[in-house]
């Protein structure tokens, strides 16, 4: 226990990063000395000068110097509510693509360089009725400028907030470095958002749907509400993406932070029932409560209520801790986790309340490591927890193998239903003439949530391996095509990076091949992937070679070559465990949960092949195994050819009780010009067939009353043989497809292009 505790304090300590930004002490400053390429964002701190009571630069005659940031004029013997200018001079080389970032200063400002307006937020006024306050950060580019000079001035005017002054930080850096640290910003607040949210509704499923633990419903209440702390707080991504209104955007940021207190308390009283003082858990819940009604007094009053909730939440945190410490020593189950997570939260507020106190700058690392550390645990625990509550309600007996793989076949389903809505809507904006303001953000809210099933796939599948529940599912592909297509899908990551990404196949191969295209897609998206991760620059190819032929069958090697980082020859065999990288900095660097060279590794050995590298440090990598596959003989080749699939001639059968799935593969196959008849229940379904002929249906297996599996059995037994293709987010093997009378299976959540292709697949036959 005290070996875990010194390892986690170590690395939390390692996080925390304790240098200090470049200060702006010299006025003017004279940066053209400065390496932007080494040090490519400085912060503007320093010695600001100051003009009350003037918004126009020009008109202004600064009378003092202040420290900027986080100057309190009224701790200065102004006016609590007022508006003035501050002023910066500082020399670049002008031809230099510079950005000035500027964080949110709690109210209206305007950002000037050489008398010029730049940039503003709300609207500046000199009294409260012609002020109009904001929030939001400005990214601002300093282009065209006439000389080296430059003098920066920052219009404020504040009657509202109680803070009145520079809030924040001006930083001044390369133009590619500012928005390249947005876009790692933005990038980390969406997944945690995203991860928060789908957290959210699983633990809302599992509290309704299990045996009601509120410690799992108040920890659901708690993503929820901190999900919106990550989302439309400290970054602002929201207020980028919609306009909230400064009063609205208050009103969450404080009552979100308000009641996150009160559910985690509440949520740590029904975990650790025999440790919490209830009287006290429940005052400081209570109060929390209380606070947040604060929001609906007038702003300049709820600014201020925050600070004396800043000591009672410390109260509380320590109360917690308190809580946690005695449950460790109680040998409580998750006692450990939950105080790992705790302490990092802990240092998260320390710093938050800190830099909110003007004692110290927050740090960007400290806030990362100590979120992810706190949810990272309360997820192990309540894990736990649900797998514990599992195995007692079915057998006592039970291995926790047993319970751990049922564990993430409910995870999957609970968290890919509500995702194939996501992604099934995404693709139908992006197909519905969408303006070009949102075609990027489509994009961007399609790729995210691939990711996040590509990352909830591959956990799965790696216990599906293990476990020995994998088989595969060989057909017929066009193999050039095919492999145009996994290139293709890899292309926008390597045109980001400014990488050289293409293919290069034999001319001799033949047209069609068997293979599992599922699996060894996974395969190649996982090494193209990864070569595309850890090159910098240069190039990265996919390579297909005939190696032998005959007749029935082939021999081709599949070889990705990339001209990244490297990998030692020690390191080789490491990298291929679960949750490893050959350096544990690259994690840090790269993100990643080390799973995908783990997994083709063992699916390439299910095909009968091996995995090879060939690998030197600074130069590259080279990633190549063999498989053997079946030809398509030539008559069946040619009448392919000759016979293209007419899917709009089809008539489906949608067998789905959820009404946003529904409406998604509704859409997708309307589109397209199939005929589709819709039933909610295996019971409607029987009906159905019984009244009209159906060229294929598509079978849901999870539904209330009678599932896919009993209805497709009863049709069966009916008469109809037609193709009955399982759509489900459940994981089913192709033995169970086929010992169940089911054709085929189409997984949640599904592209268009994947639900044509299972259709084209059995439409064919």
């Amino acid at each position: 226990m005290r070996t875990h505790l010194f390892l986690y304090l170590l690395v939390l300590s390692l996080s925390i990063d304790l240098s200090s930004q470049s200060s702006a002490i010299d006025d003017p400053m004279d940066l053209r000395n400065h390496d932007f390429d080494t040090d490519q964002i400085i912060s503007l701190d320093g010695q600001w000068s100051y003009a009350d009571s003037c918004l126009y630069p020009s008109e202004c005659n600064p009378t003092i110097s202040v420290d900027v940031p986080n100057v309190r004029l009224d701790e200065m013997g102004f006016p609590s509510f007022g508006y003035g200018t501050f002023y910066l001079e500082f020399i670049v080389d002008h031809e230099l693509p510079l950005m000035l970032k500027v964080f949110d200063q709690f109210s209206a400002y305007e950002v000037y360089v050489n008398g010029e307006l730049i940039g503003n937020v709300g609207v500046s006024g000199p009294d409260k009725e012609s002020t109009t306050p904001g929030r939001q950060m400005l990214y601002l580019p300093l282009h065209d400028l006439s000389s080296d000079t430059v003098r920066l001035a920052i219009a404020i005017s504040n009657f509202s907030h109680h803070k009145r002054g520079v809030g924040g930080k001006v930083l001044l850096g390369l133009e590619k470095a500012v928005l390249h640290q947005k876009f790692l910003d933005d990038s980390y607040d969406m997944f945690l958002t995203g991860f928060l949210i789908l957290a959210t509704f699983f633990f809302l499923g599992l509290f309704f749907n299990g045996r009601q633990d509120y410690a799992i419903l108040y920890f659901a209440l708690f993503t929820l509400v901190y999900a919106y702390r990550i989302v439309g707080w400290h970054n602002y991504v929201l207020h980028d993406m919609i306009n909230i209104p400064y009063r609205l955007g208050l009103i969450f940021e404080y009552s979100t932070f308000y009641l996150s207190g009160a559910f985690f308390a509440m949520y740590l009283e029904k975990l650790f029932p025999h440790e919490a003082p209830k009287v006290l858990t429940r005052i400081f819940a209570y109060l929390s409560i209380a606070w947040t009604f604060s929001t609906l007094l007038p702003v300049q009053i709820l600014t201020q209520f925050n600070i004396p909730y800043l000591y009672i939440l410390l109260v509380g945190i320590f109360l917690m801790v308190g809580i946690l410490i005695k449950a460790v020593l109680n040998k409580r189950p998750g006692a450990r986790y939950s105080l790992y997570s705790v302490m990092g939260v802990l240092a998260v507020f320390i710093f938050k309340s800190l830099n909110y106190l003007h004692v110290v700058e927050e740090n960007r690392l400290v806030s990362i490591a100590g979120e992810l550390i706190f949810f990272i645990f309360q997820a192990l625990i309540l894990s736990r927890i649900f797998t514990e509550n599992w195995r007692q309600a079915k057998l006592e007996a039970e291995q926790l193998a047993v319970a751990k793989s049922d564990f993430l076949s409910v995870m999957s389903h609970e968290i890919r239903t509500p995702l194939n809505a996501v992604i099934g809507t995404a693709y139908h904006l992006m197909e519905s003439d969408p303006k070009p303001d949102q075609v990027d953000d489509l994009k961007r809210l399609r790729n995210s949530s691939e990711n996040l099933l590509s990352l909830i796939n591959n956990v799965l599948d790696y216990n599906k391996i293990e476990s020995g529940k994998i088989e595969l599912d060989q057909s017929f592909v066009s193999l050039k095509s095919y492999c145009e297509t996994q290139v293709s899908l890899l292309q926008p990551l390597a045109d980001q990076k400014g990488i050289v990404l293409k293919l290069m196949c034999d001319q001799d191969l033949p047209e069609q091949v068997c293979i599992d295209r599922i699996r060894v897609g996974q395969v190649l998206t996982n090494l193209i992937g990864n070569a595309i991760k850890f090159t910098i620059e240069g190039h990265v190819i996919l390579r297909v070679a005939l190696l032998r032929e005959s007749d029935v069958d082939i021999d081709m090697r599949l070889e990705v070559e990339d001209t990244g980082s490297g990998i030692a020859a020690k390191d080789i065999q490491k990298i291929f465990g679960a949750f490893e990288q050959s350096n544990n900095s690259l994690t840090r660097e790269y993100g990643g949960v080390g799973l995908g060279l783990a997994i083709s590794k063992k699916l390439i050995e299910l095909m009968g092949s091996t995995i090879e590298i060939k690998s030197e440090p600074g130069i590259g990598s080279k990633f190549s195994f063999v498989l053997t596959c079946q030809k398509m003989d030539e008559v069946k080749l040619h009448v392919q050819s000759k016979e293209p699939v007419d899917l709009s001639s089809l008539k489906v059968l949608l067998v789905e009780d959820n009404e946003m799935n529904v409406l998604i593969a509704k859409r997708q196959l309307e589109k397209r010009g199939i005929q589709v008849v819709v039933a909610s229940s295996g019971a409607e379904a029987l009906a159905q067939v019984g009244k009209e002929s159906f060229d294929l249906i598509l079978m849901d297996l999870q539904m209330p009353v009678m599932d896919g599996f009993e209805a497709t059995l009863k049709l069966r037994e009916m008469g109809f043989d037609k193709p009955i293709i399982a759509l489900t987010a459940a994981s089913v093997t192709p033995k169970e497809l086929k010992e169940k009378h089911l054709d085929g299976m189409l997984p949640k959540p599904f592209s268009p292009e994947d639900l044509m292709d299972k259709l084209k697949q059995f439409a064919e036959k």
